[in-house]
C-alpha cells in the first residue's frame, strides 16, 4: 500500500472573542449557502441562591457567515441542544434551553416562530421529518412529542 502525501494550506481569516464560553458551533445550510450557528454559555444557574427563572443569562446565539460576519443574534439564551430542520420547505433551527424553553427559529432571520415552555432543562431534541414530529427530552425525566404543521 502506497501512502500519498497531501499538503494543505491554512490561511487565517478572522477571530471573534466572546464574554462567555463558546458552547456550540455548527454549520447549517440555507438556500445553498453555509452559515455558522454559535451559542455561548453561562454557568450562572449553578448559583443556588438564584432561581433559574430569575436569571437573565449573559449568553447568546448567533448566525454568522463563513467570514464571521453576524447575520443575526438573540441575547439571554442558554442553549443545551439544537438542530436544523426543514419544515414545510423552510429551514428552521430548533433550540432547547437551560430554562426549559423550546424555540423554533427561522434559520435565515432568527425570527422566533414558536415557543414551548416546560419547567425543566431541555437535554435533547429530535425531529422526524416524515411524520413532522418533534421530540424533546428533559432533566426531570419527561419526554414530550409535538406535531409540527401549518396552522
Amino acid at each position: 500500500m502506497k501512502l500519498v502525501e497531501i499538503q494543505i494550506q491554512l490561511q487565517y481569516l478572522q477571530s471573534i472573542r466572546f464574554e462567555d464560553y463558546v458552547w456550540k458551533c455548527s454549520t447549517f445550510l440555507i438556500e445553498g449557502k453555509y452559515f455558522l450557528f454559535i451559542s455561548t454559555y453561562s454557568f450562572e444557574y449553578f448559583d443556588d441562591s438564584l432561581k433559574i427563572e430569575d436569571i437573565e443569562f449573559s449568553s447568546k446565539i448567533l448566525c454568522l457567515n463563513p467570514r464571521l460576519k453576524k447575520i443575526w443574534e438573540i441575547k439571554n439564551i442558554n442553549v443545551e441542544c439544537f438542530l436544523q430542520a426543514e419544515i414545510l420547505s423552510k429551514s428552521f433551527l430548533i433550540i432547547g434551553t437551560t430554562k426549559g424553553t423550546i424555540l423554533i427559529l427561522e434559520a435565515n432571520s432568527g425570527k422566533i416562530v414558536a415557543a414551548i415552555k416546560k419547567n425543566s432543562c431541555v437535554n435533547d431534541l429530535k425531529y422526524e421529518p416524515n411524520l413532522n414530529i418533534l421530540i424533546s427530552c428533559h432533566d426531570n425525566g419527561s419526554i414530550f412529542a409535538y406535531f409540527i404543521g401549518e396552522s
